[in-house]
């Protein structure tokens, strides 16, 4: 016959969180990894995704510096300068 299970919270030695049935002691883990994640990894999880940047020559007026600019934010600006858009390339 199938138990009608009666779940109780436990902790494990250790120290996860799992269900136990007060009838027939199945132990099911609650919804949390099993492994630890490392620091490592996780690390890299928490940074900002990192955008690539480019250097741009920039004169202004008196010397040309060096510049760095996000080349998404360049593309961006030249398309609207251009009048140019993704959708006007669709209308082949």
């Amino acid at each position: 016959m199938k138990c009608k299970h009666e779940w109780l919270d436990i902790t494990t030695k250790d120290g996860r969180k799992a269900l136990i049935c007060s009838k027939c002691s199945k132990k099911v883990h609650k919804g949390q990894l099993t492994n630890k994640i490392s620091a490592d990894i996780s690390a890299s999880i928490t940074l900002p995704i990192a955008r690539e940047q480019i250097d741009m020559p920039h004169y202004n007026g008196e010397e040309t510096v060096i510049v760095k600019v996000y080349k998404d934010d360049l593309i961006k600006e030249l398309y609207k300068g251009l009048n140019l858009s993704i959708n006007n390339f669709n209308k082949g």
